[in-house]
């Protein structure tokens, strides 16, 4: 097991934020609280659905559930994910269309607004587990407060690994207590509100953020990384109570609870586009044992008519047909494909395959021309190539997303 956590402290209690969907309100005294809801979809438009019958709602949602069931509004920041199959574990990103289908059951988390409430996930089929409070595993060790180390509570038998997350929102608290020891009020972790942007084609952060009431929880270690304006700084300047902030790092779902690990935490989240969150549509196929490369079909940064993809990946089997997988990756915008010349990002990669889908979570760890000094992760999700049983793919394909700071 890899040690996920060097120092590890933890979960808050519970808080109760509000947070403002959409535009201001110019009075600000409109009330806004999160809610959850379940139920069967009985008519929906382009900006609106209606749930009828409701089967489940938080309790503050309870009360405006009437004979003709509640009204949910749509944005286009929205995200909707939905499962390929009733037999798949995993969600993949979806559309309004695909997922919000009349008389199929979906469950919403988002932001009531006084009397609208105004969807933030959409999920098709309503995933299990997730309207409980966040529970942190038991304690079935002893823990050293001067040097934690919680790897004993870190696994994959629930079917979710420890990947990549990137949340864009502000700070609500920067204090945190440390697991099974009850001490408190150490600047280990800290907790985000505002939360958008969640810059991941994971549904499980979705499903984690929305379990976490909307405040989910960041844990820090000392090889956490802090930036400021882009510059290198520290704790002190970056987690402050209200200061806006990105963080990226790695999650894991632990028996009842989510657990959120910083890489890197900065303030204020850098805008820009390409340059720190670029999009690539991926499709390298093998060229020699272990090492995959292709030109990139689109995306941004990394597009065409320069953009390449290569990688140098060790796969190990872990059933019949599935896979985990290690290795290292470079994207390439140059005219010479060179992976040490200008306009490149490389890092680590880690992931695993189910049937013909992949996932992976990517690191950023280095990067040349603009890209130079480049940290980040990211993400991809896609297919691989079908293989003979006991064979390596000769392929894979998908959309590969990452979030980046370049320091000044």
């Amino acid at each position: 097991m890899r040690k996920l956590w060097l120092g590890l402290t933890a979960m808050l209690a519970a808080a109760t934020s509000t947070v403002t969907i959409g535009a201001t309100p110019a009075s600000g005294a409109q009330e806004t609280q999160p809610f959850y809801a379940v139920g069967t979809v009985a008519a929906r438009d382009v900006s609106t659905f209606r749930l009828n019958p409701v089967s489940s709602t938080s309790p503050g949602a309870a009360s405006y559930v009437t004979a003709d069931g509640l009204e949910i509004i749509v944005r286009p920041d929205t995200g909707y994910y939905r499962k390929s199959s009733p037999e798949a574990t995993r969600y993949s990103r979806s559309t309004y269309d695909e997922t919000v289908v009349a008389g199929e059951q979906v469950r919403v988390y988002g932001r009531r607004v006084s009397s609208q409430f105004i969807a933030q996930y959409v999920w098709n089929p309503p995933p299990s587990s997730q309207s409980g409070p966040i529970v942190f595993p038991p304690c079935t060790g002893t823990l050293d407060p001067n040097n934690p180390d919680v790897s004993e509570f870190l696994n994959t038998s629930n079917g979710i690994r420890n990947a990549a997350f990137s949340l864009k929102g502000t700070v609500l608290s920067n204090r945190a207590v440390l697991p099974c020891t009850g001490i408190g009020g150490i600047n280990g972790g800290f907790r985000m509100t505002n939360i958008v942007d969640p810059l991941t084609i994971r549904a499980d952060v979705a499903n984690a953020v929305a379990a976490y009431g909307g405040t989910p929880t960041i844990f820090t270690t000392f090889a956490t990384q802090y930036y400021l304006g882009n510059a290198p700084s520290d704790w002190n300047h970056v987690v402050k109570l209200g200061n806006p902030i990105r963080a990226l790092g790695r999650y894991q779902r632990v028996s009842d609870g989510w657990v959120f690990v910083a890489k890197i935490v900065y303030s204020p989240p850098p805008e820009g586009g390409d340059l720190l969150k670029p999009s690539i549509q991926i499709n390298p196929t093998e060229t020699t044992p272990g090492h995959y490369e292709g030109h990139n079909p689109g995306g941004t940064a990394f597009g065409p008519p320069n953009g390449r993809f290569q990688a140098d990946i060790v796969w190990t089997p872990s059933g019949p047909t599935d896979w985990t997988l290690t290795g290292t990756w470079v994207l390439i915008n140059n005219a010479n494909a060179d992976p040490n010349g200008p306009e490149v990002l490389r890092g680590t990669l880690d992931g695993e395959t189910e049937g013909i889908d992949l996932t992976l979570s990517l690191e950023v760890t280095s990067g040349e021309g603009r890209w130079f000094g480049a940290v980040g992760n990211g993400d991809v999700e896609g297919h691989i190539a079908p293989n003979l049983p006991g064979s390596t793919p000769s392929a894979f394909e998908g959309n590969l997303q990452l979030s980046v700071v370049v320091p000044g």
